[in-house]
């Protein structure tokens, strides 16, 4: 009593399926920090230092993505998608496109943080990380009755 188990079909009922890793695309698409972030965190110039590595190791053609929307259309057929902290690379890992990222990203344990790397992209396996971040997805009932399990006796209701 006092922990909160994910329920076996906390997965089913929230993630989409996984795609097959893509290993066939061609240009990659960087995804810049959003304002939002930008707002709490001092990014420095990250898009143009990623951009640079990138240009040193491969000869894709790199699309950055300077406004919101279109992220899906330009993931399609890419090499690889690289962001610093966006759930754009988990929609890319579910997808099947390689992620480079940072350690902020909710993508990270299935990534590469190595931009040098970006011809030999990591394809590991994801179903545990994917379990993972489903597990952590509450409806508001939920919410609720993990916040009864982890305070117990000192639980309030709202």
């Amino acid at each position: 009593k006092g922990e909160w188990e994910p329920r076996p079909d906390d997965r089913r009922r929230i993630a989409p399926k996984l795609e097959s890793w893509k290993k066939d695309g061609g240009h990659i698409v960087v995804v810049p920090p959003a304002d939002s972030w930008r707002k709490i965190i001092d990014f420095g110039d990250w898009t143009q230092r990623v951009c640079s590595t990138l240009k040193r190791h491969t000869q894709r053609k790199v699309i950055v993505l300077e406004k919101k929307g279109g992220f899906l259309d330009a993931m399609k057929r890419s090499w690889a998608v690289v962001v610093n902290c966006s759930v754009a690379g988990v929609e890319a890992a579910i997808a099947g496109y390689p992620v480079f990222c940072e350690p902020l990203c909710p993508a990270y344990p299935v990534a590469s943080n190595d931009y040098s790397k970006i011809e030999t992209p990591l394809y590991p396996d994801r179903e545990e990380w994917l379990n993972s971040l489903c597990y952590a997805q509450w409806n508001i009932k939920e919410f609720g009755e993990v916040r009864r399990a982890y305070l117990g006796s000192h639980y309030v209701q709202p």
